[in-house]
């Protein structure tokens, strides 16, 4: 009877050490997931890429009798020895292991794309030429300019002409030549005729600024290692047995009889 309640007590001890394990471990698995476009410009929020679940934690298993008694008689008893069959109980040891409680995992970061300000030339209006004209120069000179040519004309005199009568109205006429005329006058001469020379416009620039992508934006794996506790657990070392033991406290008592052929028995 004895026997039956120590094995019941063991078995429901170790039913309630692995419902406690299992229900501690039950946290150990989660929902995984990915972005699916790393480079993508925008990602949705990442899920933790899991590692697979803790191992359970399974409990130790229970000490349990070799059998339920001690067997056959002790081979080597004499007599008036006591033998008693003794449980002899399971030795226990308490050990201490790492359990994991939490995979490993890794979640994603979104690392944003990386750009650069810069500057540039932009050319808002290009190189030209354009024909520029020359107007003449002129200077003012003086010349004399002939108003009047030289002529000759008959022209009358007063002289005393051989064979005039002196007191007598003679008219007498010589041929008279009369010098040109002249008159100082200005004009306007050209000393470099109009012309036209080609000027080049450079062209005209300007700096603009603008903003470069330098980097893709992208998904960076963070690794999260496993989380791990020590559970503290007993461990059967050795099984609980039946044995005979000799009790050599215990009187045995021996049973009397009566043999009147024993040497000094007394006469019937």
């Amino acid at each position: 009877m004895r026997s039956k309640f120590m094995k019941v007590a063991r078995t429901g001890a170790s039913f309630a050490f692995v419902l406690g394990v299992a229900a501690f471990a039950t946290g150990c698995d989660s929902a995984c997931g990915s972005c699916a476009s790393p480079c993508a410009p925008v990602c949705p929020k990442p899920e933790p890429v899991c590692a697979p679940a803790c191992a359970p934690v399974c409990a130790p298993a229970a000490c349990a009798p070799s059998s339920e008694h001690c067997g056959p008689m002790p081979a080597g008893a004499v007599a008036g020895e006591a033998w008693c069959c003794v449980f002899i109980p399971p030795v226990y040891s308490t050990v201490s292991e790492q359990v994991c409680t939490q995979p490993a995992c890794a979640r994603q970061e979104w690392v944003p794309p990386v750009y650069e300000t810069r500057q540039k030339q932009v050319c808002t209006c290009p190189e030209q030429t354009r024909t520029i004209p020359i107007p003449a120069v002129y200077n003012t000179v003086e010349e004399c300019i002939e108003v009047c040519p030289a002529r000759t004309e008959w022209q009358r005199v007063d002289c005393a002409t051989q064979g005039c009568t002196p007191g007598q109205n003679n008219e007498c006429f010589a041929l008279v030549t009369i010098p040109a005329t002249y008159e100082k006058r200005q004009k306007q001469v050209c000393v470099q005729p109009e012309a036209c020379r080609t000027e080049t416009i450079p062209a005209v620039y300007e700096t603009q600024t603008e903003q470069v992508q330098v980097a893709c934006g992208y998904n960076k794996d963070i690794p999260i290692p496993a989380v791990y506790e020590t559970v503290t657990k007993q461990v059967c070392n050795q099984e609980g047995r039946w044995e005979w033991q000799k009790n050599t406290s215990c009187a045995v008592p021996m049973p009397q009889v009566c043999n009147p052929c024993a040497p000094g028995a007394p006469a019937p």
